[in-house]
């Protein structure tokens, strides 16, 4: 449902404008050759996550956002983008996810080597870090607005551990698993400024691959609002939304994750 709702918000910033606000041709968005935007981020991972043999089938999955866990987290976050000469442009974020909980099993579970019976306290982290990287041509630009359309690559930094419990806290036996994960995109975005303060950024990616050993499919957008103090210097929010289903096949055991993320974010900006 979340998905389709930004969908909707994106829909509504590419068709919606301000008729009696000023063009804003003069915008450091569009004129400033780089832009940098860093701030902090409040967000919330809903994480799914299994490692088995790959001769069993089906892997397993824990569902580490279902069983009371944790999974909300205030960490940086950050943009820059470098404007180049006509009409292309390239990006690049970093952001990351966390999601801790302790539980008591309610049915047997295998993790990897790490087999689990029913009863025992587990402790499970799991960690994402997310490096984004977007390039794209402008197909639309008129004074203070422009669309344009282009690919992406979503570097994935996995990193999820199991451990059960002894007396309650963790001390038992553990198993995890760690990967790093290229999913491409194919992205659209645009872009508009109502004055010369005022400036909205939206974009939204999707593909579904397999590349190597990794086959996954990701869904992604993001929306901010930029408010420019002067010609330099500004403050910003947005809202993100990323939702990911990887699969890792590995030679020992196979990787799965299911990673829904959704983030609002503050910032100052900085462009040149």
């Amino acid at each position: 449902m979340l998905k389709w709702n930004c969908l909707a918000l994106a829909s509504l910033l590419f068709t919606t404008t301000n008729l009696n606000a000023q063009e804003g041709s003069g915008h450091p968005l569009f004129e400033d050759d780089w832009l940098f935007r860093l701030g902090g981020q409040h967000a919330d991972a809903d994480v799914k996550a299994g490692l088995a043999n790959p001769e069993i089938g089906e892997i397993p999955v824990i569902d580490i956002g279902a069983s009371g866990a944790d999974t909300t987290v205030t960490s940086f976050w950050g943009n820059v983008i470098w404007q180049a000469p006509e009409r292309w442009s390239l990006g690049f974020s970093y952001f990351e996810a966390q999601a801790q909980t302790q539980r008591i099993l309610g049915s047997d579970f295998s993790f990897g080597d790490l087999t689990i019976p029913a009863g025992t306290g587990v402790t499970a982290e799991f960690t994402t870090d997310f490096y984004v990287l977007n390039g794209y041509y402008d197909f639309y630009q008129a004074p203070g607005r422009s669309a344009g359309i282009g690919l992406g690559l979503y570097g994935l930094e996995l990193d999820i551990s199991l451990a059960t419990q002894v007396g309650g806290q963790p001390g038992g036996e553990s198993e995890s698993a760690d990967t790093l994960a290229p999913l491409p995109t194919i992205s659209a975005y645009y872009k508009h400024a109502f004055n010369d303060k005022w400036a909205v950024l939206a974009d939204i990616g999707w593909l579904s691959a397999n590349i190597d050993d990794y086959d996954g499919e990701v869904f992604a957008a993001r929306v901010s609002l930029d408010y420019w103090i002067n010609d330099n210097w500004g403050l910003g929010a947005g809202y993100t939304y990323v939702d990911v289903d990887l699969t890792v096949d590995g030679r020992v055991f196979d990787q799965h994750y299911e990673v829904q993320y959704d983030s609002y974010f503050f910032y100052a900006t900085f462009g040149f």
